[in-house]
């Protein structure tokens, strides 16, 4: 289950995009960060209930990823479900344009 409004962390991850500065002028009170390189999402992901994430995916990243209830995959960049073995069943995955939300709040 994904956590309340309160206690949901969303972690972005994308090289060039600026999705966290973006879902910041929301004003959602979610808190958020995002990961513009691998080190910073290796250092961040333990931390993340939600990743919205393109090109930057590896499958080793599921061990350390122990609060994620959701991952979104960026259509523009798209890593497909191939690179995922947890979307076996597409159930975590969630495929969107780039444009849309991370979150509905």
């Amino acid at each position: 289950m994904i956590p309340s409004k309160n206690d949901l962390n969303i972690l972005f991850a994308h090289v060039a995009y600026q999705l966290a500065p973006r879902f910041e002028l929301r004003k959602t009170g979610i808190k958020h960060a995002q990961a513009w390189n691998r080190d910073e999402l290796d250092r961040q992901i333990a931390d993340a209930d939600v990743l919205v994430i393109s090109g930057l995916w590896r499958n080793e990243l599921l061990p350390a990823a122990t609060k994620l209830r959701f991952i979104q995959v960026q259509m523009m960049l798209d890593i497909g479900y191939s690179r995922c073995p947890a979307c076996k069943t597409k159930s975590c995955c969630k495929k969107e344009s780039a444009y849309r939300n991370a979150c509905s709040a």
